[in-house]
C-alpha cells in the first residue's frame, strides 16, 4: 500500500504505516503545537527531542528553574518536575 502523503485541506498532514493508519497530526497538542513544539507525531504518539518529556513533549527535563540559592535542586525538600519545584510535605 502506498499511503498519500497530505490532503489538500490539511498540507502537513503524513500517513504511514502498513495501512496507512497512521499520520502525523493525531498526537496531544500543548499549546496549540503539535507535540508542543519539542518532537514529533509518530502514529499518534510524541517523540520529544532530548531535554522533554510528557504526553505533547511539554515538560522540560532540566532542572535549572529548580535551583536553589544554595544550589540545592528545590532545596532538598522536593522534586523538580516540569521545570517547577514540587514540595515534599513530609520533608518539614
Amino acid at each position: 500500500c502506498r499511503c498519500h502523503h497530505s490532503l489538500p485541506i490539511l498540507p502537513f498532514q503524513r500517513f504511514t504505516g502498513q495501512f496507512c493508519e497512521c499520520d502525523s497530526l493525531s498526537c496531544d497538542r500543548y499549546k496549540g503545537q503539535i507535540c508542543g513544539g519539542h518532537g514529533v507525531c509518530q502514529c499518534g504518539d510524541c517523540v520529544c527531542e532530548e531535554g522533554w518529556a510528557g504526553a505533547a513533549c511539554e515538560c522540560t527535563t532540566s532542572v535549572d528553574n529548580c535551583i536553589s540559592s544554595n544550589g540545592l535542586i528545590c532545596n532538598n525538600g522536593g522534586d523538580c518536575q516540569c521545570g517547577v519545584c514540587r514540595c515534599d510535605p513530609f520533608s518539614y
